[in-house]
């Protein structure tokens, strides 16, 4: 009878253990379906962060192409009416040429791409190839702002500044006809 009640306890000691193992295993296996989902809502946000950013900086774009169109046209009209033989209000030659220098302020929306980058989420992205143009891209601007930058100085400092030493300002370029 003593051996009965020694087998009985073993088998209810091993049976109790196997339970507590299943229990564990299926806690685990909950707890990875959780993380799991945790991490697709957070490469869902990502995307749809970086989405919105893109479609702000597309409209941007638009915008900036616009703006450097019109400066194209403004500069063709200018050096159609400078050049030709026809008499022009000097007001309407400073109205254009002053049109032709203002700057464009192109700003691309890069807050989400910034903030995966310094939160590490960037590297929760599946589709490495995405994410390469998106450094790309940001690389260019970075280049483009910089050119910006530089195009700034050589403006104030270089050349143009030559000019608006000899001119007084660049406002008096149409001045040279006495209309």
């Amino acid at each position: 009878m003593e051996k009965n009640k020694v087998t009985t306890y073993l088998l209810y000691a091993v049976g109790e253990i196997v339970l507590v193992v299943i229990g564990i295993l299926i806690a685990v296996s909950i707890n990875n379906s959780n993380q799991e989902r945790k991490l697709q809502a957070s490469k869902l946000d990502l995307l749809e962060s970086l989405s919105e950013d893109f479609e702000i900086t597309s409209d941007r774009t638009i915008e900036a192409k616009n703006f450097i169109q019109n400066n194209i046209t403004r500069v063709e009209r200018f050096l159609e009416l400078s050049s030709g033989s026809m008499v022009v209000p000097v007001d309407t030659l400073k109205s254009l040429a002053n049109g032709s220098f203002r700057g464009l302020n192109f700003y691309p929306a890069l807050s989400s791409y910034e903030a995966a980058v310094s939160t590490g989420q960037i590297r929760l992205s599946e589709g490495k190839d995405q994410f390469e143009l998106v450094n790309q891209f940001y690389k260019h601007y970075r280049f483009l702002e910089d050119h910006h930058e530089f195009a700034g100085w050589d403006f104030y400092y270089g050349g143009f500044f030559e000019l608006r030493k000899q001119l007084g300002n660049l406002t008096s370029i149409g001045s040279f006809r006495n209309v």
